[in-house]
Parts: C-alpha cells; sequence; structure tokens
C-alpha cells in the first residue's frame, strides 16, 4: 500500500514530523497545536477514510487516547490520537489478520500463569507468562532464552492447561520485544513441537532492525521468522497496534505502547522497542504487561493514559531492575507483582530493593550494601512497591504480593486468589 492510495491529512493545527516503516506497515507521525486540532483532525480523517471507501472495523478509546482502524479490500488503516502528548499517528499496511474477537463457549476457568524457570538462575533472568481464556485457549508471552530444561517444562504446563476436550493445546503467542531472553525459548520450542500445539496466531510490533544499536535482535526476529515460516505456514502471523484489541472468552487484550508510539525518539537497544498491554477479564480484574519497557516509554504511557493504567497485576518492567519510573508504578499501583526475576536477586540485589549497594575494589556490587542502607533514588520504584499497600478509590487496601519466577505462580482471575508452586 502507498501513501498515495490514502486520502491527504488535511487539517489546520497539525504538522508532519516524518514517516517510520517497520513490519510491513508504514507510519505518518504528526504533532497538532492543540487539542481542539487534534480532535478535529483525527474525526476527519476517519471520516475522510470512510469516504473513499475504508469500512470502519473497530473503535477504543483508553482514558482521553482516541483509536479506529479502517480497512479496504487487503489494506488497513489505524488512526491514533493522544492528546497528552499532541500526538497524531497514521498506520497503514497490508492486512494478514486483524485483532478481532474470536468466538468460543466460556467453560474454563481464566487464569494467568508466571511459569517457574529452572534456568533463571543460570541465563539471562528472560520472561514468560500462560494465560487461559474462558475457552481453554492459551496464551503464551515471550519464553525466555532457550534453555532444554525451560522449554520441557513451558510444554508440560501447557499440557496441563489445556482442557481434556482439546486434543492439542491452542495456543496464541504473543511477544513484547525481540530480545533473545524473550524470544529465543519460543523459537526453540515452535521448531520442536509442531505437531504437539495448535498455534492459532502469532502478535508482535517489531521494529525497523536498521535502526537499531542492539546487534542480536534481527537475528533472533530471523529466526522466529523463518521457524514459523516452514513449520507453521498456515499460522497468521499480526502486528498489532496501540488500542487494539484481541479478544477472547473471558479476557480482551488492549495494547497500550508499541515501538511506534516511541518514534522518532532512538532505539539505542530493543528494550525501546517493547511493547506493553494490558489483559482484562470477565469480571473486570487485569494483567498489565510491560515486557523490557525503558524509562522513556514507561514516562509516555504514564502521560498519556494516567489514571486509566490501574491494574491488579504487574509484570514489573524489565525483570523489576532497570527502566521503571515511580509515577508509572503509582498510576498502575498493582495488588500482585511479577518480578521476572530470580528470588535470591529479588531478597538481595539492591536495585530490587531501592538500596544503594557499597562498591569496592573489585567494582560495584550489587548485593552488598552501604551500612547503614542507603535509599537508591534511581530505584525509587521498587522501594516504594515494597513498602507501601495498594489503594482503590473505594476505600479498600491491602499489602502488595510479591512473586518471583524461581517458582510457578499461579492466579485465579476471578478473584486473584494466588498459588506458588
Amino acid at each position: 500500500m502507498t501513501q498515495e492510495m490514502l486520502p491527504a491529512l488535511a487539517a489546520a493545527g497539525t504538522l508532519f514530523i516524518g514517516r517510520y516503516a517497520s513490519n510491513g506497515w508504514t507510519q505518518l507521525a504528526y504533532t497538532v497545536t492543540n487539542r481542539t486540532a487534534g480532535e478535529a483532525a483525527f474525526a476527519g480523517y476517519c471520516a475522510r477514510l470512510a469516504e473513499v471507501g475504508f469500512a470502519r472495523d473497530a473503535v477504543n478509546e483508553i482514558g482521553e487516547a482516541r483509536f479506529a482502524t479502517f480497512v479496504r479490500d487487503t489494506l488497513a488503516v489505524h488512526v491514533m490520537f493522544y492528546p497528552a502528548i499532541g500526538a497524531l499517528r497514521i498506520v497503514y499496511g497490508e492486512q494478514v489478520v486483524l485483532p478481532g474477537t474470536s468466538e468460543g463457549e466460556a467453560f474454563a476457568e481464566p487464569i494467568v500463569v508466571q511459569p517457574g524457570r529452572r534456568a533463571t538462575m543460570n541465563a539471562a533472568a528472560g520472561q514468560s507468562y500462560v494465560i487461559r481464556a474462558a475457552d481453554g485457549r492459551l496464551i503464551v508471552i515471550d519464553g525466555g532464552p532457550a534453555q532444554a530444561e525451560d522449554e520441557a517444562d513451558l510444554f508440560a504446563l501447557l499440557r496441563a492447561l489445556k482442557p481434556a476436550a482439546h486434543i492439542r493445546p491452542r495456543v496464541t503467542w504473543m511477544f513484547t520485544h525481540p530480545h533473545g531472553d524473550h524470544l529465543a525459548l519460543a523459537v526453540r520450542f515452535l521448531g520442536a513441537h509442531a505437531d504437539d500445539i495448535a498455534l492459532e496466531a502469532v502478535w508482535h510490533n517489531f521494529p525497523d532492525f536498521k535502526r537499531l544499536i542492539d546487534p542480536n535482535s534481527a537475528g533472533h526476529a530471523a529466526a522466529l521468522t523463518a521457524t514459523l515460516r516452514d513449520r507453521y505456514p498456515d499460522t497468521p502471523v499480526g502486528v498489532f497496534h496501540s488500542g487494539q484489541r484481541l479478544t477472547m472468552p473471558g479476557c480482551a487484550i488492549e495494547i497500550l505502547f508499541t515501538q511506534e508510539d516511541f518514534w522518532p525518539n532512538p532505539f539505542p537497544t530493543a528494550n525501546h522497542t517493547s511493547a506493553a498491554w494490558r489483559m482484562r477479564f470477565s469480571g473486570g480484574a487485569t494483567f498489565l504487561v510491560l515486557g523490557d519497557c525503558e524509562k522513556g516509554l514507561c514516562a509516555q504511557m504514564a502521560r498519556v493514559y494516567g489514571g486509566e493504567l490501574e491494574s491488579d497485576i504487574l509484570q514489573l518492567t524489565h525483570h523489576g531492575l532497570n527502566g521503571a519510573t515511580l509515577g508509572l508504578y503509582q498510576l498502575i499501583d498493582p495488588k500482585i507483582c511479577f518480578w521476572p526475576l530470580d528470588e535470591h536477586r529479588v531478597a538481595t540485589d539492591g536495585r530490587c530493593l531501592g538500596i544503594r549497594a557499597a562498591s569496592d575494589n573489585a567494582g560495584y556490587s550489587y548485593t552488598v550494601y552501604a551500612d547503614p542502607a542507603e535509599p537508591w533514588p534511581s530505584y525509587a520504584f521498587n522501594s516504594w512497591l515494597r513498602e507501601t499497600d495498594w489503594t482503590r478509590i473505594d476505600g479498600s487496601s491491602g499489602a502488595r504480593a510479591h512473586y518471583p519466577s524461581t517458582r510457578t505462580t499461579t492466579v485465579r482471575m476471578r478473584d486473584l486468589a494466588a498459588k506458588e508452586e
């Protein structure tokens, strides 16, 4: 699809700042002079798309942010307006598959699982989550580094969670970003288990790798693409955009952030291209996934969505070590904290504790603390999570629960009851 096939954005108070292409999609980025101009430009462009034959596929609002997707034949256009930062984005490309609603009979109990990873202490921390929807389908998030024992454990978990009525686990796989400690296990697993699972869809929003200083991410993404092409030729691979929803019985996944939103800021590492989303379950419980979002991404999400980010379960960004901002965590105010990190580091690493460690001739130490322990302002977001209770507008409050990824933790989403194994 070329830009010439799109209607022009002719609106007062908008300034074109550039074009960015990745994943077969192209983004046109604009700034707006004020909220009124932005709202008029968003509404006017959506109307113009309808005038030239595009059908509206979906609309969404998250706080003040506005989103709409339009399709014509095999072409799709997604429009995003963020009043808080004065940004209007138009993303267009060939639609392979678009987020939407998947039908199914609701009979299984929705749960969120943080699998215990045996390789956590021996390799990069990684992260892995498995979610069961109400119809028994499973959503896998990332996976971790390519460790044989974790691959075997993940396969056993998928088999244990699938309903008896399903011959094979029915899986949708979602990726936050293409770092090896999030992606490599999936490549290994998918290469080995094509006959053992029904892979129904794969979702991600990877960047233009030419813009990354990070040298290894493109190779991991290429390995995933090759594995899917060779082993799962009929499985659709979709690119999600912020504001879109993927819905299964008992679970709606709402995309909050992708690397498109952060552009034209630079992408020094793949962490700066991480996606984030929130899963809302029937009954209202929520699980917010941050991948490895760095500070700039976290700060932007806080500005864009504000109090709409409040969630029950939080996957701490970048393994609970770096990247977060205090403002973002205060807006999310989780009841349950998932640390994609081993329990030893969660209990001793000064970054996890918000305590400045001592340094000696051997260099900086994360586990030997100054005496007396000194607060570490750069990691105040973690000390805040540990030292404060969660609160809600109805006056309820309570102590946060913290779960590292050394042991498997299963949360029942109807009542947030957690079991650690």
